[in-house]
């Protein structure tokens, strides 16, 4: 990765966005456009042009960029603590047409991997045996397939509808389908109408976990998406017991894994599981760590 943008007393808005891009974690090198116009741009460490970059020319100069994968958006002017009523109006009817061109360009992207997570899900086929399976020890549940060689997960929202999928390879690498909608959707491993529910994140660890305990179990596939689908979890099921099983991600900065976990349980009412592990050289984070 390259370095951070330099700073000077007097930035260009282009030099300015790409900075407030930077620091929001989206390292781009390409040409910046200042048409007033949604554009797609691929940033370091991307495989695909997820994120975006919306800026008038002004005066004021206005803007807004966000990332479709990692969930968030940002605003962003020139002289901001400075500006007239007119200019304010201006910047603000500036981010109302980024917000309607967002909106419209995301609700084209869900569209299209919803029907692509369709297509693939009926042309994928029955997993009989699976090399990530056997690595993880686990077995396949909840009518997961697969498709030239990689799993198939399909990710649906509370109310069932396909919305994307989750490819898993044989070597343990895993993508979601690009474009399709990831907050509040899971793979759900059991449909259970009682007893608790319990939702983590990985299918492997969900996998052990039913397995080991029979229990109705989603997964959300990672941390960031834990409290989403707990909301959701909690809005259909006021009164059920929820259980969100935790990856303890002790050998990663913040244990993000645990935090997620406890802010989701936290903001449902829910019970907290933790893995504890007595042996640490092979740095085990989940439930499915004993089984590797």
């Amino acid at each position: 990765m390259r370095g951070p943008p330099r700073e000077e007393a007097t930035m260009s808005p282009l030099d300015s966005l790409r900075t407030m891009m930077y620091r929001a974690g989206l390292d781009y090198t390409g040409p910046l456009v200042a048409d007033g116009r949604l554009h797609r741009v691929k940033v370091e460490g991307d495989k695909s042009p997820d994120s975006w970059y919306v800026l008038h020319a002004g005066p004021p100069a206005a803007g807004a960029f966000g990332c479709w994968k990692r969930g968030f958006k940002e605003v962003w002017c020139e002289r901001n603590g400075s500006l007239s009523q007119a200019e304010r109006d201006e910047v603000r009817r500036d981010w109302q047409d980024a917000e309607r061109d967002r909106l419209r360009v995301e609700k084209e992207r869900r569209d299209k991997a919803r029907k692509t997570a369709g297509w693939l899900f009926k042309r994928a086929n029955p997993v009989r045996a699976h090399a990530y399976l056997s690595a993880k020890g686990v077995k396949a549940f909840g009518g997961m397939r697969e498709y030239r060689g990689a799993l198939v997960l399909p990710l649906r929202d509370i109310n069932g509808e396909l919305h994307s999928v989750q490819f898993i390879a044989a070597d343990g690498l895993k993508k979601f389908l690009s474009g399709g909608r990831i907050a509040g959707c899971f793979f759900g491993l059991a449909d259970k109408p009682d007893g608790p529910l319990v939702l983590c994140e990985g299918y492997a660890t969900g996998a052990s976990i039913h397995e080991a305990t029979d229990r109705a179990t989603v997964c959300a596939m990672h941390c960031g998406n834990l409290m989403a689908v707990a909301r959701a979890l909690r809005q259909k099921f006021p009164s059920r017991e929820i259980v969100v099983a935790a990856d303890n991600d002790a050998w990663k900065d913040g244990n993000p894994g645990l935090s997620k976990a406890r802010e989701a349980a936290l903001a449902i009412g829910a019970k907290l599981a933790v893995p504890q592990f007595t042996y640490v050289t092979s740095r085990p984070t989940d439930f499915n760590s004993p089984l590797e």
